[in-house]
């Protein structure tokens, strides 16, 4: 008897293993009532030689300590703090489909993750090297994603990420 005849929709999981896929989101959501706390490393070049032990010890700033929430099963947010550029940036994901077969089938797995982050970087900290020759910097970014996944075996699932980025230039007085 197919999962049709006996009304049962059989859902898609652990389309990728984990809620990001590198540094990026992945279509997964933390479950209901479960915080993840994470305390990510940026490396710097490995050219950079023993003085910056091969970019594992690059700059003061390569430290991301970031916080995420399930509020139920298909709904999250998240808030995180940067060294780099004094950053905070904050989100949601909303899984508005879920990969299944049977009564409910739906082809692919779909979330929406927008994301604001706001550069706390005085002006006096800013690197000469890269200070735009105005008064004006980058301060904040919006970033609207809507994550495509299918799961294809126990072994392969692919994701499309097509993105829309924002960046406000404000000006100091």
């Amino acid at each position: 008897e197919t999962q049709e005849a006996k009304g049962e929709t059989h859902y898609a999981t652990a389309t990728f293993k984990y809620t990001h896929v590198i540094n990026s989101q992945s279509v997964e959501s933390l479950p209901a009532h479960v915080l993840d706390v994470r305390i990510l490393h940026r490396f710097g070049p490995i050219s950079s030689g023993l003085y910056n032990f091969f970019g594992l010890d690059y700059s003061p700033f390569n430290v991301k300590v970031g916080f995420d929430y399930g509020i139920s099963d298909n709904f999250m947010i998240g808030g995180a703090h940067s060294g780099y550029n004094k950053t905070y940036d904050a989100f949601f994901k909303w899984r508005i489909l879920q990969q299944s077969t049977g009564v409910h089938n739906a082809p692919i797995s779909l979330s929406f993750v927008p994301t604001v982050a706001i550069s706390t970087l005085k002006p006096e900290q800013i690197d000469p090297a890269v200070k735009p020759p105005t008064t004006e910097i980058r301060r904040t970014s919006y970033v609207l994603q809507i994550l495509m996944a299918r799961k294809f075996s126990e072994g392969f699932a692919l994701q499309l990420m097509p993105s829309f980025i924002h960046a406000d230039n404000i000006s100091f007085f």
